[in-house]
């Protein structure tokens, strides 16, 4: 027996290198308050399947605020990075905070930067309903309003106090109070705050 010719079949490895890419830089939360901590996360894609480094850029307003390098071991592996809120990462009401990212396999870089941007929002107050006491009162006692204030950005409050007698405005006081505070406000019965039989009195903040 004799042997068949050998039939052979190559292909020609590139010596080229596909950038890296990343397609989707995310923060949270999306509506931010001061008192939160800020995840920038991404993720990194190599056509190749290259290990690499991802770059995070944190910029406040325009400013850059900080940068690092985290290494990544292969095709999509997600990068993320978070400003916890304390002393050096001070978040203030209205600012707007930026992450870019950008990836790196080690010889080229990804096209572009892609970026995200949250603004630090200022939520409103809560209104907890006052509570008058007695809550049978006679002519001859102090009427107390209380109530608790709270702010979900932890805001210190001013809180305006109007007492009414009827449909009449009689007393208005704007006191200032930390957050999550029990707060209250006595009209001492005297010659400004005189109580009759059978009138109605109204306190609201």
């Amino acid at each position: 027996d004799t042997y068949s010719s050998w039939f052979n079949a190559s292909k020609l490895i590139s010596t080229g290198n596909l950038a890296p890419n990343n397609s989707n830089t995310t923060i949270t939360p999306a509506s931010p308050v001061k008192t939160d901590s800020l995840n920038c996360t991404w993720t990194y894609l190599d056509a190749e399947g290259d290990a690499g480094t991802g770059t995070i850029i944190w910029y406040n307003n325009s400013r850059e605020h900080f940068r690092t390098n985290i290494s990544t071991a292969e095709n999509n592996t997600i990068v993320s990075y978070t400003l916890t809120r304390n002393q050096t990462n001070g978040f203030i009401e209205s600012e707007e905070w930026t992450c870019a990212g950008r990836a790196n396999d080690g010889s080229i870089n990804s096209p572009a930067w892609v970026n995200a941007s949250v603004t630090i929002q200022n939520l409103g107050p809560n209104n907890a309903t006052p509570s008058i006491s007695p809550s049978s009162p006679v002519k001859t006692d102090n009427l107390n309003v209380s109530f608790t204030v709270s702010d979900p950005d932890a805001d210190s409050l001013t809180v305006e106090i109007v007492w009414w007698n009827g449909t009449r405005e009689h007393f208005r006081n704007n006191k200032s109070y930390a957050n999550a505070s029990n707060s209250s406000y006595t009209l001492t019965q005297n010659a400004s705050n005189i109580f009759s039989k059978g009138e109605n009195w109204t306190s609201a903040f």
